[in-house]
């Protein structure tokens, strides 16, 4: 678990501080939401708990398949 947070930090460090120098406000946005998105998946699978198929996921908000 403690793995998981301290790779998210380092990305976080590694690519963030870039962004801002290059004044990249819509990209830092992006990066930001999906980071965080990211970082709540990795948590919720370290803990092993239940999730769904992200195909699933995929099938279900974009109506495909079935």
């Amino acid at each position: 678990m403690y793995a998981v947070l301290l790779l998210m930090i380092i990305i976080a460090l590694l690519e963030i501080p870039k962004m801002l120098q290059k004044k990249q406000w819509g990209e830092l946005m992006a990066f930001t939401g999906l980071w965080f998105f990211a970082t709540l998946y990795a948590f919720l699978v370290a803990a092993e708990a239940p999730l769904p198929n992200p195909t699933e996921l995929i099938f279900f908000l974009f109506g495909g398949g079935k």
